[in-house]
C-alpha cells in the first residue's frame, strides 16, 4: 500500500487545524503516521549546493524538516512520541537554539544533537501540541540558514 499525505499550511499564530489533525494522528497511532513541519519555501529559490557536495557535507538539508511520530506500540512495547529536526546548522544545535531563546522544555528528552543526522527529542505523553508545534516553529526559524515569511507547511503521511 502506498503512503497517503495530506497538507497543511500555518503560520505560527495559527495552529488550531494542524492540532486538530495531530490528536487524531495520536489517537490512531500505530507506527505508520508521522507528520513532516517544514518552512514554506521554493526550493528552486534556495541555493542549496550541489548534490555531489551535500552527499559528502557533514551537515543536513539547507531547508530544515522537522519530524514528530506519535506514541504507538511495536512489538507489545510503548514507543514514546518523537520529534526530529533535521537541519544544515551544524553541531550542538541544542544549546544554539536556546541562546536564541528557544529551549527544549525540561521534560523533553534529548537524544541525539548530531550534525548530520539532526536533533531527536523524546516528548513526554502529557505533553500539548500546540507547545510542540510552537517550539518547532520557533526552531525552523533559527536553524534556517535563509530568510522566509513565517509560513509552514505540515505533511500528515499514512504508510
Amino acid at each position: 500500500m502506498a503512503a497517503q499525505h495530506s497538507v497543511i499550511e500555518f503560520r505560527a499564530g495559527e495552529l488550531d487545524q494542524v492540532i486538530a489533525e495531530m490528536q487524531m494522528f495520536a489517537r490512531e497511532a500505530d507506527g505508520r503516521r508521522w507528520v513532516n513541519l517544514a518552512p514554506m519555501v521554493d526550493p528552486d529559490e534556495i541555493a542549496t549546493g550541489s548534490r555531489l557536495g551535500r552527499l559528502f557535507s557533514s551537515r543536513g538539508p539547507v531547508i530544515p524538516l522537522a519530524t514528530w511520530f506519535p506514541e504507538h506500540t511495536h512489538r507489545g512495547a510503548t514507543e514514546p512520541t518523537q520529534l526530529g529536526i533535521a537541519h544544515a546548522a551544524g553541531k550542538d544545535a541544542v544549546p544554539r537554539l536556546a541562546e536564541r531563546g528557544v529551549s527544549m522544555p525540561a521534560e523533553w528528552v534529548l537524544v541525539q544533537d548530531h550534525q548530520h543526522r539532526g536533533i531527536v527529542m523524546a516528548i513526554p505523553p502529557w505533553a500539548e501540541l500546540d507547545g510542540v508545534v510552537t517550539y518547532v516553529a520557533r526552531a525552523l526559524v533559527v536553524l534556517s540558514p535563509f530568510d522566509f515569511d513565517g509560513r509552514f507547511q505540515a505533511t500528515f503521511s499514512r504508510g
